[in-house]
């Protein structure tokens, strides 16, 4: 839907006629290669109508904002239903739109949606790369920001220390009530004004409509460019648009052209070079991204989170070329340019180490990382995965737990957690993590199969049976596999002619399975209850056996033995019982075969104990 509205009365209007505020909403958002999308949904009528009214507020309060947004190209809005943080939307900045969250709609916010529209709207219009060069806003902001910051921490606050992602709403809040204080007497608006330029414009520009006055040299930068109308278009921003048009649409050499020519019109378009890696990253061209970054480093100089920004985004193309120590060092740098983000650029160095095979390197940052933020569910469980890598079971066992104290619903640490209890032979422990693991993805393959083992393992045969029979059902293809588990477990419980069927009905779902012939033939040739026991056949069942596995494998040999043993000839049993030792490598079942060998050579057939149910 396109929206055509003045907003404003004519007489306001009468130098920029031409002027027409354009809001698309959107249903489908096209994705980009390397660039992260959200899935967005459709609009219903009630919503449009809701922010309808939003968007002409918006225009009557900040005419200059909705003209200068919307001069090159049209605001497009994309329904989404949820965003990180909790935030009620946020810019995309290569469609030139704006996620819009459920939350937006939700009127226990209690914040007017036309607030918000300004406030990502002024993202749209000036973004990050517009605010870094422009000496008015750098010369009356960043110091005013520097001053808030240094006084936030020296008063042990950690608002600006914290990762994007873990800034959650709560938290904002709160230290917002703590400290806000200190960002009004250092003259901006709220404590959040104060993370980065771009936020300092976009916030102070919302307050401005509610009544906050700032600096009169930043009120007057606001009221200049956002207030006052008409707005007039600037070719080299005109150019910039059409580049992240083409990028949409794919063209990206093309997009890349054109991006070239903007920076080469005007040093302040310098800042552009962060983009230009964009589109070569999308091309994968390594070399051309690294030098288009480096060159960025040289214009982001005020913020130094920007700068932290460029030196991770080298360090990501660093470990994409193998180029580790480059990469290790450009992440220090942002280590010790900027405390925002530190835990996940541990992380990330972590990683890096971990690439290299220093583990205690690696071990050591993401202690780091843990220490600046102890709720940093990544961190531990990267290092329960190095502890395993160590042979360290019982730390293993402490990370995952600490995991599952931090994420009760994190399945690979449930995962992590029931294997680590397996492999050391807590075995009821890890049949209770494997149900867990269930509970929350029943049809688990993977959790199924391994408590099902571990179920036979511990004498749990008819726990075994039921999960077996489960897997069948998840896994149809595999069916002729579980009935054969499920036959052995059968065979245990002492129900021997259900183990039968279990066995045959293994060997139709599949005729070239070797082993569903087999079980069933050595069943049939040793078990203890004569009423079972039929020689020829399992003669006759051990041969196919045989013949489908060319007569070289041990187990299957070693069953045609046993099968002309119950017939009485020993002649034959003593033959096949010979190959049978011949074929044996694992010195665990070999004493069985050479004992039974001694039991052919004795004339005794081979039979198997009586298992009580």
């Amino acid at each position: 839907m396109l929206l055509f509205l003045t907003g404003m009365p004519p007489a306001t209007l009468a130098d920029s006629a031409s002027w027409q505020l354009r809001v698309e909403f959107k249903d489908a958002l096209q994705p980009l290669p390397d660039h992260a999308i959200l899935p967005v949904k459709k609009w219903t009528a009630v919503e449009r109508q809701q922010v309808m009214w939003a968007v002409k507020t918006a225009n009557l309060l900040v005419p200059g904002l909705v003209q200068r947004v919307t001069a090159y190209r049209p605001v497009q809005l994309y329904r989404v239903d949820n965003l990180v943080a909790g935030a009620l939307a946020m810019v995309t900045l290569s469609h030139h739109g704006v996620y819009v969250s459920d939350r937006l709609f939700d009127s226990s916010t209690k914040k007017p949606m036309e607030d918000t529209l300004i406030h990502e709207w002024a993202h749209l219009a000036d973004p990050a790369w517009v605010n870094e060069t422009d000496p008015i806003w750098v010369g009356e902001v960043a110091p005013r920001m520097h001053r808030v910051r240094a006084a936030v921490r020296e008063k042990g606050g950690h608002f600006f220390d914290v990762s994007f992602d873990d800034l959650t709403p709560a938290f904002s809040k709160n230290q917002d009530r703590q400290f806000r204080h200190l960002a009004l007497r250092a003259g901006m608006p709220t404590l959040y004004a104060c993370t980065n330029l771009s936020e300092s414009l976009a916030v102070s520009l919302e307050r401005r409509t509610k009544g906050y006055r700032p600096s009169e040299v930043m009120d007057a930068f606001l009221q200049e460019r956002y207030f006052t109308t008409p707005y007039q278009p600037e070719r080299w921003l005109a150019e910039l648009h059409h580049a992240r048009a083409l990028q949409v649409e794919g063209q990206v050499q093309e997009a890349v052209r054109v991006v070239t020519q903007v920076i080469d019109s005007d040093p302040k378009f310098y800042t552009l070079y962060r983009f230009r890696a964009q589109l070569h990253r999308t091309e994968r061209e390594w070399n051309l991204v690294v030098s288009d970054l480096t060159k960025a480093l040289g214009a982001f100089q005020v913020s130094p989170q920007s700068s932290a920004g460029i030196y991770m985004q080298r360090a990501e193309i660093y470990t994409q070329k193998g180029e580790f120590a480059a990469a290790a060092g450009d992440i220090t740098q942002a280590i010790e340019l900027t405390d925002h983000n530190k835990s996940q650029n541990y992380m990330s160095r972590a990683k890096v180490w971990k690439r290299m095979r220093k583990f205690d390197h690696a071990l050591e940052d993401l202690s780091h990382a843990i220490k600046w933020n102890p709720r940093l569910v990544q961190a531990y469980r990267e290092r329960a995965i190095l502890w395993r890598r160590q042979k360290e079971d019982a730390r293993e066992l402490e990370e995952w737990s600490r995991v599952l104290e931090l994420d009760p619903q994190n399945l690979v640490a449930r995962r992590g957690r029931a294997s680590n209890l397996q492999r050391t032979g807590q075995h009821a422990a890890a049949i209770q993590e494997y149900t867990a693991i269930l509970q929350q993805q029943p049809g688990s393959r993977s959790a199924l199969s391994a408590r099902a083992d571990l179920r036979k393992k511990t004498s749990d045969f008819s726990g075994a049976i039921r999960d077996y029979q489960s897997l069948a059902v998840v896994l149809p293809h595999m069916k002729s596999r579980y009935d054969v588990a499920r036959g052995r477990c059968l065979v245990r419980l002492g129900r021997h002619l259900e183990a039968l069927a279990a066995f045959e009905q293994g060997s139709e779902e599949r005729e070239n399975y070797h082993v569903a012939y087999q079980e069933r033939a050595w069943l049939l040739a040793t078990c203890a209850d004569a009423s079972i026991r039929d020689g020829l056949q399992a003669v006759d069942l051990a041969e196919k056996a045989c013949e489908l596995t060319g007569h070289r494998h041990r187990r299957s040999v070693e069953t045609l033995a046993a099968a002309w043993a119950e017939t009485g000839d020993f002649q034959q049993a003593l033959r096949w019982q010979m190959k049978a030792v011949q074929l044996g490598n694992d010195q665990t079942t070999a004493e069985p075969v050479r004992k039974r060998l001694e039991l052919y050579q004795q004339g005794k057939p081979f039979r198997q104990a009586t298992h009580k149910p």
